[in-house]
């Protein structure tokens, strides 16, 4: 598995427990909600402004996004 594919499902686990949809993950963000989707689907190259404001949105540290399973 791809570095991409575990940041995208420690995304959705990190969403999921803050009761977030992906939309509504999405509108908090100011993107897409199919962009949501392709980052937790691990389809999306993620620059490190986006990695930054997923942290900020789930209100975490960013090492919380990038910590291995």
């Amino acid at each position: 598995m791809v570095i991409k594919n575990l940041i995208g499902i420690r995304i959705q686990i990190l969403r999921k427990s803050r009761g977030m949809s992906q939309v509504e993950f999405a509108d908090k963000m100011g993107i897409n909600p199919e962009c949501i989707c392709r980052i937790e689907q691990g389809k999306e190259d993620l620059t490190s402004d986006i990695l930054i404001k997923l942290a900020e949105t789930l209100n975490v540290e960013l090492s919380e996004i990038l910590v291995s399973f």
